[in-house]
């Protein structure tokens, strides 16, 4: 089974919470698995005694001592007891906190603002909070509680300039869903009044400099895949519409405005000819809607951004142009990073390497680097990759820092990076595998002393991801049938001998407690059984080798709940059944928890039952295995972390 990995490193790295702007110089670190702070200086502020720690927000900071949340002053001093499953920081004062998985708002004394009768809620930005109702309806909230949108909608996007797209619960703009078309997508502002209402769009895009594109609300113009027979409109922020782009006229977008401009694609239609890539270019109209830049050899460009564009043909090399469409620098850059210009600054590849220039085409910094990060230049300081000789037998790309005159600030060391870049002049990285922190002269003023690995219970606060996976007998073709999915799996069924004592004549589960195992190689784990004492074989359903297998404990109530969650793929080819043969078994080690709250624990698994016919999602069955005693915090029973995908190869999104 794996893990989301629960080092500090991925709690500061991939936390939901990164988003929060650290208003105080104290920086989160660990100490032997605890979290606690230090000040710019790297020295230690607030002694490491919390599972997790959340950055400071309006002076207070979410943190989890044992099993509850609470929150601490710049002096580690609780200001708020320890008394929410999960919390979240202040923002204008307010802070979302949940107890018993119920959400509601506290002010900086601790007392509840207001209840919300709702399932979900966001905290608060610019005086708004987004909330979601028991059945997904959303709405939002003001910070009197008052709800400037109804909860009405299916979706609802962020606020700009006052302005917000909705969805309604009806949306559904596409025939091939079986459902009928209907066109429910429109514009509000923060009073919840509709500026632009619905059944006028299919689709409305984010705004971009006060302008919205749209496409217009055609029954009789939905069946093209590829949307050349859609027709496009610009809206202002009034929603008056600026001018109409047609498909069939040649031109098509769903691209939005920069510098004026709004980004095209261009076809060639001669003759009734389809829309295909070696008929189209790209091209930009400006707010009257006037082709104003069209040059059949531009086959890919970024929006413009300090009003320059980088345009690429076919051959894959860029040039740069201005918004009137003349030429600065033709043909000059392999690649270009994404983003194009920020503060008149642009990173360029020539002779595969790495520069920057200015809006005239200059370079400011010569070509000088291997590779670039993602990040690019954040407040004037260049992130830049480049490979480093591990061992005598591997490489590894790492980060370092310059600045953009090509002053080195630090060599490349970093594994990992706040892609934020400095805040409150320090950098938090990854260096050797240790959490570490960067000032901007390059000195590391704090790093983590890892000790030597020794297992550990897992105390998370969170559902955890159920990854147990088993493989089909495949080497004997009687069982193979079921081996498959994308993800295989080493755990092969295991022959039964007499001096196993398992219980017989069934499908069993059994949880021995008294044999240790070890869990996602760093935490302590007991060993869990899956045996098959019965004269045929047993199918069960499985998602890349992953069984319908997942812990539950007992809560307050005498109630069983789910404290994993067996994730989901939306890739078809991840599903497929595995076989366990008669007289056989599978061995698990699964994770011993620990918390706050002492209570039992049970496993579940799904199964299909033998000789069930037709859906085999629908012929599942369940087994259960002993009772154990354990130790759980409370937000196991209800909260899930985000799960960032490990790539395009991996289709999980929970």
């Amino acid at each position: 089974m794996t893990i989301k990995y629960l080092s500090v490193i991925c709690t500061f790295f991939f936390s939901l919470r990164l988003y929060a702007q650290a208003d105080d110089a104290l920086f989160r670190i660990i100490v032997n698995g605890k979290m606690g702070y230090i000040d710019s200086n790297g020295v230690q502020k607030i002694k490491p005694a919390y599972w997790y720690a959340d950055e400071f927000s309006e002076g207070l900071a979410a943190v989890r001592e044992d099993g509850l949340y609470g929150y601490i002053n710049t002096e580690g001093i609780y200001i708020i007891k320890p008394d929410f499953d999960y919390a979240m920081p202040f923002r204008t004062g307010r802070a979302l906190v949940y107890k018993n998985g119920r959400p509601f708002f506290i002010d900086k004394t601790g007392n509840r603002a207001f209840d919300l009768d709702f399932k979900e809620a966001t905290d608060f930005e610019s005086g708004r909070a987004y909330i979601a109702t028991h059945s997904g309806k959303q709405g939002v909230i003001n910070i009197e509680e008052k709800l400037v949108a109804d909860t009405v909608y299916s979706a609802i996007y962020p606020f700009i300039d006052g302005l917000a797209v909705v969805e309604g619960l009806a949306h559904n703009p596409y025939p091939y869903q079986k459902m009928p078309v209907k066109f429910e997508v429109g514009i509000i502002d923060t009073n919840g009044k509709f500026i632009v209402p619905y059944g006028k769009y299919k689709q409305i895009l984010i705004q971009s400099e006060g302008y919205f594109t749209a496409v217009m609300a055609d029954p009789a113009r939905i069946e093209y895949s590829d949307g050349s027979d859609y027709k496009y409109v610009l809206l202002d922020k009034s929603s008056k519409e600026m001018f109409a782009i047609d498909g069939k006229t040649g031109v098509n977008t769903d691209s939005r405005v920069h510098n004026g401009l709004l980004m095209v694609q261009v076809v060639d239609t001669t003759g009734g000819k389809y829309r295909y890539s070696s008929n189209t270019h790209i091209g930009f109209v400006n707010l009257s809607g006037k082709l104003v830049i069209d040059d059949a050899n531009y086959k890919r460009a970024q929006d413009f951004s300090c009003n320059r564009a980088f345009v690429t043909g076919d051959d894959g090399i860029s040039s740069m142009i201005d918004t009137k469409g003349k030429v600065i620098a033709r043909n000059a850059y392999e690649r270009v990073h994404d983003g194009g210009f920020r503060d008149n600054m642009a990173l360029v590849q020539v002779n595969q390497k790495w520069g920057i220039i200015d809006t005239n085409g200059k370079f400011i910094l010569q070509p000088t680097f291997e590779d670039v990060d993602e990040a690019g230049i954040v407040d004037g300081y260049l992130f830049f990759r480049q490979y480093v000789d591990v061992d005598s037998n591997s490489r590894s790309m790492l980060t370092g820092i310059a600045k953009t005159d090509g002053t080195a600030v630090l060599p490349p060391v970093m594994e990992r990076f706040d892609s934020r870049g400095f805040r409150n002049g320090i950098l938090r990285c990854v260096v050797g595998d240790k959490l570490t922190y960067v000032n901007k002269k390059g000195e590391m003023i704090w790093q983590e002393n890892k000790l030597p690995a020794a297992l550990k219970r897992l105390n998370i606060d969170y559902m955890n991801r159920a990854c147990y996976t088993a493989s089909s007998l495949y080497e004997d073709e009687k069982y193979s049938r079921g081996y498959g999915g994308w993800a295989g799996s080493a755990n092969i069924p295991v022959k039964m001998v007499k001096q196993d004592k398992f219980q017989t004549k069934t499908l069993s589960i059994v949880v021995d407690t008294t044999l240790r195992d070890t869990f996602a190689k760093e935490f302590y784990g007991v060993k869990c059984y899956v045996v098959n004492d019965t004269k045929e074989a047993i199918e069960f359903n499985a998602s890349d080798s992953k069984l319908s297998m997942l812990l539950q404990a007992m809560d307050a109530q005498g109630h069983w709940k789910d404290i994993e969650y067996v994730p989901s793929s939306w890739c078809g080819n991840s599903y497929h059944t595995v076989f366990l043969p008669p007289q056989h078994y599978w061995n698990f080690a699964i994770p011993q928890y620990d918390g706050a709250i002492g209570t039992r624990l049970r496993v579940r698994l799904d199964y299909i039952e033998p000789g069930a016919a037709g859906n085999r999602k629908t012929a599942e069955k369940t087994v259960y295995s002993n009772e154990f005693a354990g130790k759980i915090n409370p937000g196991q029973f209800w909260r899930k972390e985000e799960y960032n995908p490990a790539g395009i190869m991996d289709p999980y999104r929970n």
